[in-house]
């Protein structure tokens, strides 16, 4: 319960920052996260994943932005 708590207050806090199409995918990203903690104990593979989660998403941003618009 608490990881689905702290994963809608994650949500929530994120609300003005991105799109509402992105609230999802960060529940769920939040969800795993929050698991992973409680499964392995270690802070260090959730940080691992967030960053990769992160890597990802400035990726694709960065390849949108080359393609140019209405690429």
């Amino acid at each position: 319960l608490a990881v689905h708590v702290t994963s809608a207050l994650f949500v929530l806090s994120d609300i003005s920052v991105g799109s509402w199409h992105m609230l999802a995918p960060l529940f769920a990203l939040s969800l795993v996260l929050g698991w992973l903690y409680e499964r392995h104990e270690r802070l260090s593979l959730p940080i691992f994943v967030h960053m990769g989660f992160n890597a990802l998403n400035i990726t694709l941003t960065l390849l949108i932005a080359a393609a140019g618009p209405g690429s």
